[in-house]
């Protein structure tokens, strides 16, 4: 039901759009749909500046399939393929949880997913597919079904180069998925080749370490234009940090994020740490990337609804106020942030998600430290049996 949220309001768009005769070139949608055509015609499919498509090429192959087609078809179809993925990759999701919560849980991450993914999906914007992509491999993770995993983590890195985050920090924890994914990455990489001259393909990867490079220094000068948590800092603590400042902040969050999520691994049942992975990943993503909106962080919900099932089911209903606390500043970002801070809308988002991260690290060490206990004592006693 809470699907045809935006739904209806992306048919209302549409409608309106063509009614007027507006095309769009100035959505992602015609981004991505100019950046194939010129693929296909041999086109340069960067600007150099940093900003427009600024993705791997493959993200430009994947799009030939709605650019071959009228403007309305190919839209239509892209957002039908975005919204069916990211529903079901939910549902999906969250039959990891206990059968007496499952239901509930769909419930919860559709209505969340849904009222936070209604402005990406009017913008056309790409993480909507990704953060589908991304939750079917981590279901699958859970599984053990590595070749399929495997497949959609490098599946997700070619269609947003920021998924490379959830990427790094799942496949050291996983012997039997680091194979998989080198491998898959490599065909990846010579893909391309296939599809187009030698020449040109090497031109457009060339192209687009420039522009991750433009968009690298344009961001260091820019950082409080985007949603993070660097931007977050500044305003609270007045501090302006300069770009080493920030990158050095990213590099320590991050292997912060991987020690966690390997104690994860290390100490708690598969299922917990496939979770971790996913919610401290996608914490991590929206605080530190470099280039975050507040439209992205619709890929953080998935895990806040699992997390918010899971203090239901327990019955810890300050840990159940604190999620729809958060939520809620998701969801009401630009009012909250317009009511604190008139001159400043993209705190609220970080703030919130920064809440969150916290909430998760501490969760996460308490069960660790069960788990080394449980361990602990489980050798004890074996050590006891043998003697």
């Amino acid at each position: 039901m809470f699907w045809l949220f935006p739904i209806l309001s992306l048919i209302g768009s549409t409608v309106s759009n063509f009614t007027h005769h507006r095309v769009f070139n100035g959505a992602c949608f015609g981004i991505y749909r100019t950046a194939a055509l010129h693929w296909w015609h041999s086109l340069p499919i960067y600007t150099g500046s940093g900003f427009g498509f600024v993705y791997f090429p493959h993200c430009a192959i994947l799009m030939l399939v709605f650019a071959a087609l009228p403007l309305l078809v190919g839209y239509c179809l892209y957002h039908a393929l975005s919204i069916g993925t990211l529903a079901y990759a939910t549902f999906r999701f969250c039959g990891l949880l206990d059968c007496s919560i499952r239901s509930k849980g769909y419930f919860l991450a559709s209505l969340f997913v849904a009222v936070l993914a209604q402005a990406p999906i009017l913008n056309s914007q790409l993480h909507v597919l990704t953060t589908g992509v991304l939750l079917l491999a981590m279901v699958n993770l859970y599984e053990e079904s590595y070749w399929f995993s495997a497949m959609l983590l490098v599946l997700a890195v070619m269609l947003k180069p920021t998924s490379l985050i959830v990427f790094l920090l799942t496949i050291p924890l996983f012997k039997q998925l680091t194979p998989k994914v080198l491998l898959l990455l490599a065909l990846a990489l010579l893909l391309p080749f296939i599809c187009q001259s030698p020449s040109y393909v090497w031109q457009q990867y060339l192209a687009c370490v420039h522009s991750f490079h433009a968009s690298m220094l344009s961001d260091a000068t820019n950082i409080n234009i985007w949603a993070t948590f660097v931007h977050l800092f500044s305003l609270v603590f007045h501090v302006q940090l300069t770009g080493t400042e920030a990158f050095a902040l990213r590099f320590l969050m991050a292997l912060l994020a991987l020690v966690a999520c390997c104690l994860a691994r290390l100490y708690l049942p598969r299922k917990s740490a496939v979770f971790f992975i996913f919610a401290l990943g996608m914490s991590y993503l929206m605080l530190f990337n470099s280039r975050t909106e507040n439209n992205d962080y619709v890929m953080v919900a998935p895990a806040l609804a699992y997390s918010l099932a899971l203090a239901m089911q327990f019955k810890r209903w300050r840990v159940v106020v604190f999620h729809w606390m958060v939520f809620a500043l998701l969801a009401g970002n630009w009012s909250f942030s317009k009511l604190v801070t008139p001159h400043h809308t993209h705190w609220m988002c970080p703030f919130a998600v920064t809440l969150y991260a916290f909430y998760l690290l501490t969760v996460l060490m308490l069960q660790c430290w069960h788990g080394f206990q449980r361990r602990r004592e489980a050798m004890a006693v074996s050590i006891q049996q043998t003697v």
